[in-house]
């Protein structure tokens, strides 16, 4: 890995970045993320005869909120590395380098969400990324017409609709939900990015009564519901039946085979979502309490 050379981007080899995303990922967001966020200097290479092989992007994205404490954070993003040059080190060190330029941009978090579970031990073993973000996740099927609608034929009448929201309603709703849950406050180009994202794939923010979601239509006749907020709810059975409400209203506008849901996870049960490398004292220990920190839009 130390004969590896890494370096910030050049604006003019945004087309062999191009290359590695669509290579790597396709070309879903690839216009959108270029458009809003790219900026070579919040980009490291690491090259092979002088050309990028592997590449990563540090994402300025909000803030990390807990109680009384707001500390900046920053996503790395798109960490891509070309199939030839895969399992010698590559997206390590650019992983490496994106936290050390983080702590030098005085963002003293740096958030990651790994896309594959087995790289949670990759990155914990390779860098100073930790486990810390969880989250609630869930597969629903199509029980929902057949079964629920069913068995409450007042269910329908009384399933608020979903009104679909703008980045800026949806943003204050969205604090308004987390309010006293440890969180990302995502900032605006965030949420502006994730608006691209469901305007590419169908989809959008919606109000569900006092509920709110992030829905995006999968071409496999799955709707991901990547964020769904309820109002905090002491009561497990009411919480449930905010739960399901929000479920059926959504079927109910978006009909699908399969319904895959996140939200926060206060259980203890969640699967780990998301990684955490942070130069600040931010709670006093290295998880939150009932791993119910929540990470919410990742651009997975």
């Amino acid at each position: 890995m130390s004969n590896i050379i890494t370096r910030n981007a050049q604006l003019d080899e945004l087309p062999k970045l191009n290359a590695i995303w669509s290579t790597v990922f396709g070309d879903a967001g690839k216009d959108a993320f270029f458009r809003i966020f790219f900026d070579p200097n919040l980009c490291i290479v690491a090259e092979h005869n002088n050309t990028p092989v592997s590449m990563g992007y540090l994402v300025p994205f909000g803030n990390i909120v807990n109680e009384n404490k707001s500390v900046p954070c920053a996503m790395i993003y798109a960490v891509a590395t070309l199939p030839k040059f895969r399992s010698m080190g590559y997206g390590a060190i650019v992983v490496n380098d994106l936290i050390s330029l983080a702590h030098k941009l005085d963002y003293p978090a740096v958030v990651l969400c790994p896309s594959d579970d087995s790289l949670f031990e990759y990155y914990s073993a390779k860098s100073k990324m930790q486990d810390w973000f969880y989250t609630d996740e869930y597969i629903v099927s199509s029980f929902i017409n057949n079964t629920l609608l069913k068995s409450n034929s007042n269910t329908l009448v009384n399933t608020p609709p979903l009104i679909e929201l703008t980045i800026n309603e949806y943003r204050t709703l969205r604090e308004e939900l987390l309010n006293g849950i440890t969180h990302i406050a995502h900032n605006l180009r965030t949420i502006e990015y994730q608006a691209e994202l469901n305007k590419e794939y169908g989809g959008g923010f919606y109000r569900i009564g006092d509920a709110c979601a992030t829905i995006e239509l999968q071409s496999d006749n799955t709707v991901w519901v990547k964020e769904l907020l309820i109002p905090d709810i002491e009561d497990n059975s009411t919480k449930i039946n905010g739960v399901n409400n929000a479920l059926v209203a959504i079927a109910h506008s978006f009909p699908a085979s399969e319904y895959v849901v996140r939200s926060p996870s206060k259980s203890g049960n969640g699967r780990r979502f998301g990684m955490l490398a942070t130069s600040a004292d931010l709670i006093n220990r290295t998880k939150p309490n009932k791993f119910d920190a929540w990470y919410g839009l990742a651009f997975d």
